[in-house]
């Protein structure tokens, strides 16, 4: 209960919550968030998504700056972002092999809540082999070894929420079974 539900709302509920956050930022400026609230600017880029099949399917989609993989830099003069990506959004059994990313909200830029590096070992494998499947395919680069991975949502609250009340059921049970 503790590894797959509790920590990962622990490090949510006591992290840093930062908004406005551009997805061309480098990533030691968020390694402590529990909340992003990217710019209007970043997106979810869904035709750049992986499905990594590994029983389950491990999906990933890269978060980019509007522009981003040399595409045209939306007003103010901003520059592409460019084919290296920090954050990545990530789902399991939500997407198809390759350009399908149905994963979280992905039609909501408001709220992207932050996974904590490590949320389950095996896990953060399997998404990371994804990343570097994804970043094969479309030529795209990660900005470091250890990216940093979201689950997106509408309400990164209630979704905390949520997976501590799960954390309590499963730690009740065990204990009701002993």
């Amino acid at each position: 209960a503790n590894e797959l539900y509790m920590r990962p709302c622990f490090a949510s509920a006591l992290g840093q919550a930062y908004h406005n956050v551009l997805a061309s930022t480098p990533v030691d400026a968020y390694r402590d968030a529990g909340e992003l609230h990217f710019a209007s600017s970043s997106s979810v880029r869904s035709e750049f998504s992986v499905g990594y099949r590994a029983r389950p399917t491990y999906c990933v989609a890269p978060i980019m700056d509007d522009g981003g993989a040399g595409g045209v830099a939306g007003g103010g003069g901003r520059q592409p972002q460019g084919r290296a990506t920090t954050f990545w959004a990530i789902g399991i059994d939500c997407c198809g092999p390759r350009g399908q990313f149905n994963c979280g909200s992905t039609s909501s830029r408001a709220a992207l809540r932050a996974a904590p590096d490590g949320l389950i070992e095996h896990r953060t494998a399997e998404f990371l082999n994804a990343i570097k499947q994804a970043c094969a395919v479309y030529d795209l680069t990660t900005t470091d070894d250890m990216p940093i991975l979201v689950h997106l949502s509408e309400n990164p609250t209630a979704t905390r929420n949520t997976q501590f009340l799960k954390g309590l059921g499963v730690l009740f049970a065990g204990a009701g079974v002993f």
